[in-house]
């Protein structure tokens, strides 16, 4: 009976989160932003410098931030979207080149192609009447433009009246042990997961600069965009990569007459982003804040569903700032432990090896 009422509940609030996207995404967008830039703030208030002033710095530069890259990338990912058929059939013809034809496969795109090049008017005007992927992203300007704006003044406000928050939360909870439990567990949440977030997006920004520059010397089309794309792809650890490495793969098979030229690209994606995500992001890091895998793909496809192409990005914060809440709240340490991807030590006894450990 309790299971079924968790279950019940827990789909209201996926349901009520995917149909009030427009409410709840700005909120989580800005409480990542916040809980990642806070540190900042309390730093450069110690020193003088007041709150408002700085978190006014930091939201007004990331927004100049988002729209340089936005005017920058527009031309390079229209020209994508606007050649993404040509590359279509030009991959398919490529692929069909280089194995072997399956018979069912050729005759249903035998099927399709004939129904394309009909000349029934019923088709045509379908076709014609269909509103473009162009068209549908222009319908969504204003909303997108809204939830951008909402998002960046939530951001500003969390991050100037953060301490003001804290003293409520201080101010409501009737004893002192309680006040100092919920003020350390905040600072080390907003610690944490700030130093986990600012270190990776760091690392990703070198990787963006790494990998395009490596496609730009294979003589990859779009290297910045290609350097913009393996910098968002690996906010999502293993799935980004893979991403990546996929779809290099299929735009290099259409680019390069020659196999072997066109498998470098890849590979070049394959070496350096396994480099960054088995040695070098470990080695920074450490083990403490190692996710699970399953964990990143179930927390990746739950926010993707919820809230699309936004959610898939924030999936993986969101799974960094819960798992260090767990951590430090003792009746979540299993969850805590489940969401972890480090191992413990082999030299821990059977039956310590099973139980929940708290952070250090």
């Amino acid at each position: 009976m309790r299971a079924s009422l968790f279950i019940i509940a827990g789909a209201a609030v996926l349901f009520g989160m995917y149909f009030g996207r427009g409410l709840f995404m700005p909120i989580a967008v800005a409480l990542v932003l916040s809980l990642t830039l806070s540190p900042i703030v309390r730093t450069a208030n110690r020193r003088g410098i007041p709150s408002g002033l700085t978190a006014s710095v930091l939201v007004v530069g990331l927004a100049a931030t988002l729209m340089v890259g936005s005017l920058t990338l527009t031309q390079p990912i229209m020209e994508w979207i606007n050649d993404a058929p040509s590359i279509g059939r030009q991959l398919r013809d490529r692929l069909e080149s280089i194995r072997k034809p399956v018979e069912a496969v050729n005759e249903a795109g035998k099927e399709v192609q004939k129904i394309a090049e009909s000349e029934d008017p019923t088709v045509q005007e379908v076709s014609v009447r269909q509103p473009g992927l162009l068209n549908r992203a222009a319908n969504h300007v204003a909303g997108i433009g809204a939830t951008i704006l909402v998002t960046f003044g939530l951001t500003l406000y969390m991050l100037a009246y953060s301490s003001t928050f804290y003293e409520k939360v201080v101010r409501v909870l009737p004893r002192l042990s309680d006040k100092k439990r919920a003020l350390r567990i905040a600072y080390d949440v907003e610690r944490i997961v700030s130093r986990y977030l600012l270190t990776v997006a760091s690392i990703n920004v070198a990787l963006g600069i790494i990998i395009g520059t490596s496609m730009w010397l294979v003589g990859m089309p779009n290297p910045i965009l290609w350097g913009l794309a393996a910098m968002l792809l690996n906010f999502l650890p293993y799935i980004g990569a893979a991403v990546g490495v996929l779809v290099s793969a299929a735009v290099a098979l259409v680019t390069f007459e020659s196999i072997l030229q066109a498998l470098v690209a890849p590979l070049v994606y394959l070496c350096i982003t396994a480099l960054e995500g088995n040695f070098i992001t470990p080695a920074i890091l450490g083990r403490r804040l190692e996710l699970n895998p399953v964990a990143i793909l179930l927390s990746v496809l739950l926010w993707g569903f919820v809230w699309g192409v936004i959610g898939v990005l924030i999936a993986v914060p969101l799974l960094v700032v819960l798992k260090v809440f767990c951590d430090h709240v003792d009746g979540l340490h299993s969850l805590g432990e489940f969401l972890s991807g480090a191992r413990p030590p082999p030299d821990e006894p059977e039956e310590i090896v099973g139980t929940p450990r708290t952070a250090g």
